[in-house]
């Protein structure tokens, strides 16, 4: 199982996280990620453990803990599509691939209204 740790200070390293799973299982394997943001640096974790009661047991345990004295977030990873998703950094950098508002069915349908108008009843 793959287990997330969030709100990590940008000093930490592998090692750094070893110490703090080390309860848990010696065989891990642990990744540190820096994202690049428009004015700032994301650092979060990542360390897999492939028996899914000692991950259940180590985010129960270290959820909220403090890391280098900062409290962070332990939970299961959840992997997300990169597209144009705005919990995505640099997601206003990106084009928008889909169909704008302007040019819906909506708009097309009173078009259409305006073209079959023959007159006002009398």
């Amino acid at each position: 199982m793959e287990i997330f740790i969030g709100n990590i200070p940008s000093n930490t390293t592998v090692i750094d996280l070893k110490r703090f799973f080390k309860a848990f299982d010696k065989n891990a394997v642990f990744e540190v990620k820096r994202l690049k943001g428009k004015s700032d640096v994301v650092t979060f974790g990542l360390v897999i453990i492939q028996s899914e009661r000692l991950a259940n047991k180590a985010i129960k345990r270290l959820h909220m803990k403090k890391l280098n004295g900062k409290p962070v977030v332990v939970r299961e990873f959840t992997h997300r599509a990169g597209g144009n998703d705005r919990r995505q950094l640099g997601w206003r950098n990106k084009l928008w691939l889909g169909e704008e508002r302007r040019q819906t069915d909506r708009r097309d349908s009173r078009k259409q209204q305006e073209k079959n108008f023959d007159s006002y009843a009398a």
